[in-house]
């Protein structure tokens, strides 16, 4: 059963978001999330696949998956941001990003057959910068009176937590070569990031999911 751990940790979480869909489901930006987390579910499922059926690695699920997650994250609280000049931040660290996942695909990496660490060390930094600028607009305005009835904050705090985690893991990770202790870090973190997803469809209300 371990071998399917994220599987089951995705299907846990998608269930019990989709029995609490009337709560987010007027909102834009949860909608699309919850779709993430199916196109999350279906990447795990294929790899899994892949692994078993043809005992390789699936480095092209694996990229794919890592560079749609970054550009997910930076849009997803983007969109909640409201302050003009940290929007151009943000954008522009998008457009740094986007910049050097090109230039890496194009002239530095294969695909298919090398994982872009650094790319995913990079999104993920940028995910946490966005993410504390997204908390900043949340200090200063009425919002944070009701916060824990927000879905986007749970999604906030698990999304921070697990790249603060996997950062570390994946520098240090890459140079030992995911021996050991690395790899249940990153179940761990992942448990985490799905226990706070769970706890934001759970206590979460409608009105405050906006």
């Amino acid at each position: 059963m371990y071998i399917y751990k994220y599987i089951i940790i995705y299907t846990l979480t998608l269930s019990i978001g989709l029995l609490n869909y009337k709560k987010y489901n007027h909102n834009l930006q949860l909608k699309l999330w919850l779709y993430f987390l199916g196109y999350s579910f279906i990447t795990e499922i294929v790899s899994r696949y892949i692994i078993e059926t043809y005992h390789v690695r699936a480095i092209k699920m694996s990229n794919s998956w890592w560079f749609v997650n970054s550009f997910f994250y930076l849009f997803f609280f983007l969109s909640k941001i409201k302050n003009v000049k940290k929007q151009k931040f943000i954008k522009f660290l998008i457009a740094i990003f986007s910049l050097y996942s090109i230039v890496s695909i194009v002239f530095l990496k294969n695909f298919g057959k090398e994982y872009f660490v650094s790319n995913w060390i990079l999104g993920q930094l940028f995910v946490v910068l966005t993410i504390m600028l997204y908390y900043t607009e949340l200090l200063k305005s009425d919002a944070i009176l009701n916060i824990k009835y927000s879905l986007f904050f749970w999604i906030s705090i698990g999304a921070l937590i697990f790249n603060i985690g996997v950062l570390p893991v994946f520098v240090i990770g890459e140079l030992i070569n995911w021996q050991g202790i690395f790899r249940y870090i990153i179940v761990g973190l992942n448990i985490v990031l799905s226990l706070c997803f769970i706890t934001g469809f759970i206590i979460s209300k409608k009105e405050y999911n906006i």
